[in-house]
């Protein structure tokens, strides 16, 4: 799969694999390019292999939609502030978009950690 984040559960959904309840969207998605992939999978067939999961994503309607948003202009094209010279400054706000501080991350990081803690308890049951 290749495409937006907030799209791909939904793929695999769509091919026949299931979530379950105590697993977020990485871990699913981690499972399901595994080999574990067979367990997720609730259809009466077998399991999709690498080479048909390729093969499904390569005529299904997201390839075509990633395909087309490729094609169009880029918002930004960076290749052109480099050959120019310039947009030094287009840069750095641009990273600094991206950045958090050291108290945002210690607190992502542990909310991180006791979501993981809390689902692990549950799973371990």
């Amino acid at each position: 799969y290749t495409g937006p984040t907030e799209d791909a559960a939904p793929y695999f959904h769509k091919l026949g694999y299931v979530q379950p309840d105590s697993m977020d969207n990485a871990d699913y998605l981690l499972a399901v390019a595994s080999s574990d992939r067979e367990k997720l999978y609730q259809e009466p067939i077998d399991p999709h292999s690498t080479q048909s999961l390729a093969a499904s994503f390569s005529t299904s309607e997201e390839r075509r939609s990633i395909t087309e948003n490729q094609q169009k202009e880029w918002d930004r094209d960076w290749t052109k502030c480099a050959a120019e010279g310039g947009c030094s400054e287009n840069i750095e706000n641009f990273q600094k978009q991206y950045q958090n501080s050291f108290w945002v991350s210690v607190g992502l990081n542990l909310k991180r950690a006791f979501v993981l803690w809390t689902r692990d308890r549950i799973f371990i049951r």
